[in-house]
């Protein structure tokens, strides 16, 4: 808990926080919205301040793994992971100006049955709409296939 790893390095939550909170405090951001997918990702927001305007959802509680999906046997690894699937898969599929941060929520948190989805921070702009945060700023996701952005 309390750290994410990277195959040469890692960063711990009190390091995330006071990063997020320097952004906040310089105004690098009017608000932020945080996609962790990470075995006991919510352990690096407990102590995430209520009132700095970054809402964040994670793929597991503080003490839970979270876990893969979609094993290629071509390249023998897991492709996905299913809150993060769950996520694109929503934000994918519907229009992005009608679905709220708390709707894309509530729909991933039940779709995701292998860990317990969590939401942190700042719960005052959760109704706003996901195509403030995601898409093209039209209420649509780009649109393109994998094989498209590889082109």
């Amino acid at each position: 808990p309390n750290l994410i790893a990277f195959p040469e390095s890692v960063l711990h939550s009190q390091d995330l926080l006071e990063a997020i909170n320097y952004m906040h405090e310089n105004k690098k951001f009017a608000r932020m919205v945080f996609y962790l997918e990470a075995c006991e990702s919510g352990s690096m927001f407990v102590k995430l301040e209520k009132d700095i305007n970054v809402f964040a959802t994670t793929a597991a509680n503080p003490h839970e793994s979270s876990y893969a999906c979609y094993y290629s046997k071509k390249y023998q690894t897991y492709l996905g992971d299913v809150y993060s699937v769950k996520w694109m898969e929503n934000s994918d599929k519907v229009d992005l100006s009608e679905e709220s941060l708390l709707k894309q929520f509530e729909i991933v948190k039940r779709e995701t049955n292998t860990s317990h989805v969590q939401k942190y921070g700042d719960m005052a702009f959760d109704h706003e709409d996901i195509d403030d945060y995601q898409g093209d700023g039209q209420g649509k996701s780009s649109g393109m296939t994998p094989e498209e952005y590889r082109s």
